[in-house]
């Protein structure tokens, strides 16, 4: 009798066990198809300098992987809206700007789908650094620098709804550019103000540089994210960051003088940027700032940044167009250099403030 009555409760437990089990929740996962169109990683960027011979941009980024071995860097990141949480991400190294679908399991739930793009080096490490990512509220991304046509990022975020009713759920999307390309174009800068074309004289000219006073740092990933950029925390407080630079390795063998003609990229990450041409002299510490002016930056749109030691006190930034360019007869040489003033001029001490992760990121102080 009382083994009957052992069984009997043995029974019941094993009764109640199974029913509770039946009514929890079970995760359940849905095979998840993402294609990503890399195609519009860098296809805005499309001018041409039809009077200089340079490496033509478009044609760079079209060989990016045959000629420079480097890669795009696409990533997925699977955000849930209701926890703020990363559940789950996807990475795929691309050598052309085919579209790539990939498949994976994500459980029932909505989500924020926030995909990048990014070239990344031989070793495949990604020119940008996911920082705080296991939230979309603070994931973000940072430039490892600013300095390179190899700079530029895009960005695009979809909404992702999997429910127990959901027949093959996909996502479908193009990052667009964030940001913009910067072409710099440095002419004439180994001429003394009186220059003829019989003698080149150092001008002691030892740096050139595109300044800018409000240098983005990261990108926040977030849709909702009041601000889009995190800027370093000196910015627009009278210091100054340079945008590129030019000094020792870009002079002559003779190390005199700078070459005839200097050309290089930079990346603006910011949609507004004050920005500023300027030098600095031999022995000195300061730069002689000319310019000085705050651009609305059209994303994806190759900006030309052009400054004409003969025309000194006016240089030009603006979308890249063919128009800007100075051309100067041998007459031109032969007279003396007008003297053009500076638009300002910017005599306090160059003074780094702080530390930076690379030294182009630390700021210049002027004391404005």
């Amino acid at each position: 009798m009382i083994m009957k009555k052992f069984l009997y409760l043995m029974l019941i437990a094993l009764c109640t066990g199974l029913a509770s089990c039946s009514n929890d929740d079970i995760e359940v996962s849905h095979s998840v198809s993402v294609t990503i169109d890399p195609s519009d990683l860098f296809s805005s960027y499309t001018y041409v300098d039809t009077r200089h011979t340079i490496d033509q941009i478009g044609d760079t980024y079209r060989t990016f992987n045959s000629e420079y071995g480097l890669y795009i860097h696409a990533r997925s990141l699977f955000y849930n809206i209701e926890t703020d949480a990363l559940v789950d991400s996807i990475v795929r190294f691309c050598t052309n700007t085919n579209p790539i679908t990939v498949s994976k399991p994500i459980a029932e739930g909505r989500y924020y789908v926030v995909t990048t793009l990014t070239f990344a080096d031989k070793d495949k490490d990604t020119w940008w650094v996911l920082e705080d990512g296991q939230t979309l509220s603070t994931a973000k991304l940072h430039a490892r620098n600013r300095f390179s046509k190899w700079s530029i990022m895009s960005q695009s975020v979809e909404t992702l709804t999997i429910t127990a009713e959901s027949d093959a759920p996909s996502v479908v999307t193009k990052p667009q550019p964030v940001g913009t390309i910067v072409y710099e174009y440095f002419q004439n800068f180994q001429y003394l103000n009186q220059s003829s074309t019989s003698s080149v004289s150092d001008n002691n000219i030892r740096r050139l540089a595109l300044y800018t006073q409000s240098a983005a740092k990261s990108y926040n990933l977030s849709p909702s994210a009041t601000s889009k950029f995190n800027y370093y925390d000196a910015a627009g407080r009278g210091q100054w960051y340079f945008a590129d630079i030019h000094e020792p390795s870009d002079f002559d063998q003779s190390w005199t003088f700078f070459k005839s003609n200097l050309y290089s990229f930079c990346y603006i990450m910011e949609p507004s940027s004050t920005l500023c041409f300027g030098y600095t002299l031999k022995g000195e510490n300061s730069f002689h700032g000319y310019g000085q002016k705050t651009y609305n930056l059209e994303t994806g749109v190759t900006q030309l940044a052009y400054w004409d030691w003969f025309q000194v006190g006016n240089p030009y930034f603006g979308k890249a167009d063919n128009n800007q360019w100075h051309v100067y007869s041998s007459r031109r040489f032969n007279q003396p250099k007008e003297q053009l003033g500076p638009v300002i001029r910017q005599d306090q001490p160059l003074t780094v403030v702080g530390e930076a992760e690379n030294w182009m990121d630390a700021p210049v102080q002027l004391n404005m």
